[in-house]
């Protein structure tokens, strides 16, 4: 084992972080042959134990930027409630190409999927920024509603809805109420307020409204969005 591998195995092991050590090594080894899969692994797989061992349910794992040093820090908030993970989230769109993100725009930001290899591919960071912002929100768009189903479509309150795909995704809170707002003046959601029933399509969606798929699927042959 080498000696980066040696003295981070040991920080591990202080860490209680012990059962990691496999997967560092791989990691290190990629970093050590310059292998530009390593930011990805570090993310897809070793947040995997860390989370788990340290019983959050909620978390951020991005890098910090250091222009000034040219390095990277591998940067994991971890929380027990989604508002405080939304907070962080925030953080990361306020501070704008000081944090980066090496995996998928949209939900899955984890998951592993050769198509966005950049060992093989010359897919862009994904560093906070504007074209970033509508990279998500057409992501979004594509993947939300499929997560809506239900097999009664009695619809999800909006905050338990983000509750379940806030680890998933980089965006905000914000940034997902945008999106299904747009996609009910498309007519693919409907906003529904516990008490009042349907409200119209664009409006600001509240914690407490009801996101439903319409009854009536409608199609529009003519348009698409871009993956």
């Amino acid at each position: 084992m080498s000696r980066l591998g040696t003295i981070n195995s040991q920080w591990l092991e202080q860490m209680g972080l012990v059962d990691m050590a496999d997967q560092f090594e791989v990691l290190v080894s990629c970093k050590e042959h310059r292998d530009p899969r390593w930011r990805r692994l570090v993310q897809s797989v070793l947040h995997q134990d860390l989370v788990q061992q340290s019983g959050a349910k909620y978390f951020t794992p991005f890098f910090i930027l250091s222009p000034k040093a040219h390095r990277e820090y591998w940067f994991v908030h971890l929380s027990r409630h989604a508002r405080a993970r939304d907070e962080m989230a925030k953080l990361h769109w306020m501070l704008q190409n000081r944090f980066a993100h090496y995996g998928r725009h949209g939900l899955g930001m984890l998951g592993y999927d050769p198509r966005n290899d950049i060992a093989i591919n010359t897919q862009q960071v994904f560093d906070f920024s504007e074209d970033s912002s509508l990279a998500i929100m057409s992501a979004l768009a594509n993947e939300l509603p499929r997560r809506l189903h239900t097999p009664e479509n009695d619809g999800v309150r909006f905050w338990d809805f983000f509750d379940g795909i806030c680890n998933e995704s980089p965006a905000t809170s914000e940034q997902v109420r945008s999106v299904l707002r747009q996609l009910s003046l498309d007519r693919e959601v409907e906003i529904h307020d516990p008490d009042k029933g349907r409200r119209r399509p664009g409006v600001k969606i509240h914690n407490n409204d009801r996101i439903h798929l319409p009854r009536q699927l409608t199609f529009d042959m003519g348009k698409s969005r871009a993956d």
